[in-house]
């Protein structure tokens, strides 16, 4: 190849692979940009700029949108790299020039030195919020949370629901199905709310919770304290209007701390208990083992326990308590009682 040839191909590499001694990332407030290696992330509403010393260079850039906005492509123009492209990935490289002969690394190494820029600039399009799913985003929606109270009447305008007349949730607790599974081995009632606060200060959600378990002795009916305002998931669904109606009504707990919708046949939930927040005394044995109820992960001993989907998921013909004590074996509750070697999930309910 003549040197000619080699100068041009030279050009061509140096305009789609940026090898300038310099690059320099415009990012808007509406996305930010991370690295494959990770050093070389730039946040929104930043100007980062990085040297290339060396031939060696090579980096992956993705443009992250910000909520409310989409990724359009990469700016365009002289010296700028990935120019109008409409993917957000931008592999940014000069590794191939250093198989070319010494002359034309020599011409590399002295742009190197030049002190030259390249431009990387994402380019991002705000699509607007959507709060209430509605498919109207909320600078143009009149209801953004869709609780029934217009947005210049309501003082909550982005959380729903309205519980206080006046487009504000209102008080209430949170309830929420953990993550996690554990054998009947839970370290006693103390063990088991322990394993809930752990989880809902991981989740960064504020207040005290409390097993939804029972032991002989006690219960959610004895050891909680009921709430006279709505009981909701992590993402504010109501569950029930109150203790009385927590009791007294079909239930349907599906989310974890995080929000995460727990799968049904992922495992059951430990309880214990009766719709009425009562012991459930007829069935198992509480996972009793030497250090009292809810210490055993033994396979002969058992426990009642529930299905977070609730009668709702079964059928409308299933027990409303079916969440806590599924023991209808026409709705596939076999067995009645769960061995203490299974793993379960545990209701948490904040106090």
């Amino acid at each position: 190849m003549s040197q000619r040839a080699h100068k041009a191909l030279l050009i061509v590499f140096l305009a789609i692979l940026a090898t300038g001694c310099k690059i320099s990332l415009m990012v808007s407030s509406g996305g930010d940009v991370t690295s494959l290696s990770g050093t070389n992330d730039c946040a929104g509403a930043s100007l980062c700029e990085y040297e290339v010393n060396d031939m060696s260079f090579a980096e992956t850039f993705t443009a992250v949108p910000r909520e409310g906005y989409v990724f359009s492509k990469w700016q365009g123009g002289d010296d700028y790299l990935c120019p109008n492209s409409p993917n957000p990935i931008c592999t940014v490289e000069n590794g191939l020039l250093a198989a070319l002969p010494d002359g034309p690394r020599e011409i590399v190494d002295a742009i190197i030195a030049s002190g030259r820029f390249y431009y990387l600039q994402p380019l991002f399009t705000f699509v607007g919020i959507d709060t209430d799913g509605d498919g109207i985003p909320n600078h143009i929606d009149t209801d953004d949370d869709n609780d029934g109270v217009l947005d210049p009447d309501d003082d909550c305008p982005l959380q729903g629901p309205n519980l206080d007349g006046s487009g504000c949730p209102g008080p209430r607790k949170t309830v929420f199905v953990t993550s996690e599974r554990y054998t009947g081995n839970l370290g006693g009632l103390t063990g088991a709310d322990q394993k809930c606060n752990a989880l809902a200060a991981a989740a960064s959600l504020s207040g005290t919770y409390k097993a939804w378990l029972s032991t002989s002795e006690a219960s959610p009916d004895s050891r909680f304290v009921k709430s006279a305002v709505p009981y909701v998931t992590v993402d504010d669904r109501v569950v029930a209007d109150d203790w009385l109606d927590l009791i007294g009504s079909s239930v349907y707990i599906m989310k974890s701390e995080t929000g995460v919708l727990i799968d049904l046949f992922s495992g059951r939930a430990w309880t214990g208990t009766k719709p009425s927040g009562e012991p459930e005394k007829d069935i198992g044995n509480f996972c009793a083992g030497p250090g009292g109820a809810w210490s055993s992960s033994n396979v002969f001993d058992q426990a009642a326990w529930g299905v977070p989907g609730g009668a709702d998921f079964w059928s409308t013909a299933a027990p409303a308590g079916v969440w806590t004590l599924c023991d209808n074996v026409d709705i596939g509750c076999v067995p009645q009682a769960a061995p203490c070697s299974y793993l379960g999930h545990l209701y948490c309910f904040e106090q």
